[in-house]
């Protein structure tokens, strides 16, 4: 999704791509010997049964969009390798990390990003789920004066963070996102709201139909923009495999305008593909029940 901003010669491009998995951390750790204890602890519950075992995916996709921005047609691709991994920690409770590396052509400009996603939850199977996520997002001063034609350099960090829920039915799962974030530019910073929700309706354990909608809102000095956004996408995973297959469309609609009264405006049309390896699940349903279940707050299944 991209933001422009005219005001007094000047020219704005908001790049925003979200979900990357943030580095992993270790350590050398030197355990002393414990001391004896009693045999009574032995009866008692740990107070979290942390487990070794974790589920998610490893995904490759692609897509092709077409859109007017400001009068102008535009077309793109993108392909991105993405990558999620959920584990129980007990009780309960879970932690999911998403982490995403995108590659977009827009006009025969080449631009890369990476971005992340972390959750922590408390989750029921087949109840409910409940938690809250944070975000953070990446992209450097070559991708922001490519894609914007602008003179000067600078980097854009950007930070989110929210609330997400979700309902469990016998074949459907519904679910909701609301949240708020800050991109910061050299110099320019913009403010994010954004509220998402969809459902999730399961043929058969392995062959479901996602139906999505976002609302975003952008907030700078000088401009002001709402995007809204609805997609579908069909996923079908292999019963012997763990290998699935997934394809959709997305339209995109943002409009808003800067502080000279100018409207900001664009729609954009997309198709996508793609496949997923997956591990610790044995169908998709299972899955998202006890393994990974949230899609990206910025977008994404």
């Amino acid at each position: 999704m991209c933001v422009r901003v005219a005001s007094g010669g000047r020219v704005l491009l908001f790049v925003f791509f979200l979900n990357n998995i943030p580095p992993a951390i270790g350590a050398d750790l030197t355990v002393p010997t414990p001391p004896e204890r009693n045999d009574a602890f032995d009866k008692l519950p740990p107070l979290i049964d942390i487990r070794t075992g974790a589920s998610g995916f490893a995904e490759f996709s692609q897509s092709a969009t077409s859109g007017d921005f400001d009068g102008a047609d535009n077309t793109g691709s993108l392909w991105q390798l993405r990558g999620v991994a959920n584990r129980e920690i007990g009780d309960g409770w879970n932690i999911q990390l998403d982490g995403l590396y995108r590659r977009v052509n827009l006009d025969g400009v080449s631009a890369d990003a990476v971005s992340g996603t972390a959750h922590g939850y408390f989750r029921r199977p087949e109840k409910y789920a409940v938690g809250a996520y944070v975000g953070t997002a990446r992209a450097g001063s070559r991708t922001l004066s490519q894609l914007a034609a602008l003179d000067f350099d600078q980097d854009m960090t950007a930070f989110s963070g929210g609330l997400e829920a979700a309902y469990f039915l016998s074949r459907t799962t519904l679910f909701a996102q609301a949240g708020a974030g800050k991109i910061f530019l050299d110099e320019a910073d913009l403010d994010e709201a954004s509220a998402k929700a969809g459902a999730r309706y399961y043929l058969s354990d392995n062959l479901r139909l996602d139906l999505e909608g976002a609302i975003k809102h952008w907030r700078a000095d000088d401009a002001r923009a709402n995007g809204f956004s609805v997609a579908t996408i069909a996923h079908y995973r292999l019963s012997q495999v763990p290998v699935s297959a997934f394809g959709g469309y997305r339209f995109e609609n943002l409009s808003g305008k800067d502080d000279g009264g100018a409207d900001i405006s664009g729609k954009s049309h997309g198709l996508l593909v793609g496949f997923r390896y997956h591990f610790g699940s044995t169908s998709l349903k299972d899955e998202e029940r006890t393994g990974t279940l949230w899609s990206s707050p910025q977008g994404g299944f």
